[in-house]
């Protein structure tokens, strides 16, 4: 029988009988030769190079509904509604029976009455949609040449059963990510809007699964706000895509079996990983930047007196960055030939086209004259979001359309890449190979996540997840555009940042001060402490050039089936042998510390303590910064400091001679 779906239980065991196939809820045939008469598979060169495919038939009243299945670890079920107008899309961990991922492919098509065949290759009118498996997964692609067509495929969140990481960079960082509410009406691309100067194509959750939307879709993302509970990719010529020739919405899905494995899978196959490192001077010393302090007021003599105190003052030097009006053609052009931009503090720009190559040497030449005279060691590179320039852009004919606008940014990024290992940028996209460090986006001086202390952390660990690793978080108490910082929260800020891989100071810690604690020695002592474990953070980055691991990982990188550690916001690791769980509430002298599985030796005062536990109310009072340090998954827990185990010690010895 070739019609498949009219058979019923008996029918459909009796039919696999007689072919020779073994029943259960696998075939090893894959829904490829479902519309094909028996006698004809063996003849089919697609059927005898199909054994990695598995066909899986499932009878429900009577009609079997038709999937595609990998085999041994993967359940990837493609199949079409009740209603028979849109595909479903399940994948399921088979040696689990975890469902790590479930959507809707198609949403807003009609497929009734379409037949796909193998599901592999269907054409809806002007519509094709290509399914094809993959090794650990598959790629989905639609196409149109119709530019008046939308595409949207959806994935289900199950937020507070599943974790994601990934997404945009945001004023307010909401992590992890499935609580975060991005409106799908805002093309999703590189832009000052929110603070979106990351914005990778990348969805991890904790099941093991990931997403991968490739840089030629004009994209959308919609996330719990159309559609509560779900993430939604959308594909539209329109806003900054309209001079596209085709609409393409093409993705990766992939499962592993946990987050970690899924993670390092799409760094050494879709996002990159660094090349090098930052000099390391930028790591171990202080950067002292003008910006917060001075903002635009500033001339020779406030500069030097700026470095002059910090010399008075026995910190060392580092980098000085003199930070903006300083200063007192290769423009891009809009399809009206205007080529006037924006910019965040005048209307009266023009942004270089740095997908021309004359522009951008034209650029790099004009920099280079400053580093001969009057002698500049190296650049911080602002701004690189693609909207600062006019858009829908018309650029250089080599420039390949469907990359734009964000080719724009990438471009410019890597032409700011060649002044050498001192240099710092603003913004990413598909950079993650170069060896620089890249800012978080100006934080504001307060404590909440809307912006201030607490999203130093988020922004750190979204970035990381990214592939972004060489992260340099922004200055230390914020820029101070409301209120400045106060001097509790500078000195909390400061050991938020310790064990990042570098601090930025431009509020001066003697200039803010308090007669409740000396905040001049505090800062000083963490900025010691930094220095002293800057080998760390090296270690930490050579790790990530060898093999894409994080330098700031998620504590759950030390188990990533911990759901405790999935779901945490406020601590973090440097490499994974450090735990830092920084204090980031007003006020506060203590705090609920969560250590995963594995022996964590406190950094403050040696006691060892077997994970996974939850130290309540871990005492850190202003001049405490708790960290606890890997000892290894050993069996034995010592809860002793080292104190108390010397006079231990002392106590067995002194016996040992009474005797």
């Amino acid at each position: 029988p070739t019609a498949i779906d009219n058979l019923t239980n008996k029918e459909l065991q009796r039919f696999v009988s007689n072919n020779t196939l073994k029943f259960s809820e696998r075939f090893n045939i894959s829904t490829l030769f479902l519309d094909y008469e028996p006698s004809t598979w063996a003849s089919r060169e697609d059927y005898r190079t199909a054994s990695s495919l598995i066909c899986k038939l499932k009878v429900v009243n009577d009609t079997a509904e038709r999937g595609v299945k990998l085999m041994e670890e993967l359940n990837n079920k493609i199949t079409k509604d009740a209603n028979q107008k849109q595909f479903l899309l399940q994948v399921v961990k088979d040696y689990h029976d975890v469902e790590s991922l479930v959507g809707t492919i198609g949403v807003g098509k009609d497929f009734s009455g379409v037949t796909c065949g193998n599901l592999s290759h269907c054409v809806i009118g002007d519509v094709s949609l290509e399914v094809t498996v993959t090794q650990d997964g598959f790629n989905i692609t639609w196409q149109s040449n119709n530019t008046e067509t939308e595409f949207k495929d959806c994935f289900d969140l199950k937020i507070g059963k599943v974790n994601w990481y990934g997404g945009p960079e945001r004023k307010v960082q909401i992590w992890p990510l499935e609580k975060m509410v991005i409106d799908g009406n805002d093309a999703y691309i590189l832009r000052t809007t929110d603070n979106i100067a990351v914005a990778e194509r990348y969805w991890l959750n904790s099941k093991g699964a990931y997403i991968f939307v490739d840089e030629r879709a004009p994209l959308f993302v919609d996330q719990n706000n159309e559609k509560p509970g779900q993430v939604c990719f959308i594909s539209k010529v329109s806003d900054v895509y309209l001079n596209r020739k085709r609409n393409i919405l093409h993705y990766t899905v992939i499962l592993k079996e946990d987050p970690k494995q899924a993670h390092l899978h799409a760094i050494n196959n879709f996002l990159g990983k660094p090349s090098g490192y930052p000099d390391e001077k930028m790591i171990k010393e202080p950067i002292w930047t003008t910006w917060a302090k001075y903002k635009r007021l500033i001339n020779d003599n406030s500069v030097l007196s700026f470095a002059q105190d910090i010399r008075d003052h026995k910190f060392e030097a580092g980098q000085l960055e003199i930070d903006d009006a300083w200063e007192v053609s290769y423009f891009i052009k809009d399809k009206s030939g205007s080529t006037r931009g924006s910019w965040w503090d005048s209307n009266d720009t023009q942004q270089i086209d740095f997908t021309n190559p004359k522009a951008a040497e034209w650029f790099s030449a004009r920099l280079k004259k400053l580093q001969v005279n009057p002698g500049i060691d190296s650049f911080k590179f602002d701004a690189g979001e693609s909207n600062y320039g006019p858009q829908p852009a018309v650029y250089n004919n080599d420039v390949d359309i469907e990359l734009a606008p964000n080719i724009l940014s990438e471009d410019y990024l890597r032409t700011c890449s060649k002044f050498g290992s001192l240099v710092e940028v603003r913004s990413a996209w598909r950079t993650q190979d170069l060896p620089m460090f890249v800012r978080m986006l100006d934080k504001d001086s307060n404590w909440g996540n809307s912006n201030g202390l607490y999203t130093l952390i988020t922004t750190l660990l979204q970035m990381n997840m990214n592939g972004y690793t060489m992260v340099l978080p922004d200055m230390i108490g914020g820029n101070g555009y409301g209120d400045p910082p106060s001097a509790e929260l500078i000195i909390r800020w400061t050991q938020a940042n310790t064990f990042m891989p570098s601090m930025q100071f431009s509020y001066l810690p003697w200039d803010i001060t308090s007669e409740k604690f000396d905040s001049v020695e505090i800062v000083r002592k963490f900025v010691n402490l930094h220095a002293n474990y800057s080998s760390k953070i090296v270690e930490a980055m050579n790790a990530s050039v060898k093999n894409g691991s994080p330098v700031n990982p998620p504590i759950w990188w030390i188990d990533p089936t911990d759901s405790l550690a999935l779901a945490s916001d406020d601590e973090f690791l440097l490499g994974d042998s450090i735990l830092v769980a920084p204090v980031i509430i007003e006020g506060a002298v203590s705090r609920n510390i969560y250590l995963p599985k594995g022996n964590w030796k406190d950094g403050n005062n040696g006691t060892v303590y077997k994970g996974p536990i939850t130290l309540k109310n871990y005492s850190a009072p202003i001049d405490v910064l708790p960290y606890f340090i890997f000892n290894g998954a050993g069996n034995i827990a010592i809860h002793f400091s080292v104190k108390e185990i010397f006079l231990s010690l002392c106590t067995m010895y002194f016996i040992f001679l009474i005797k």
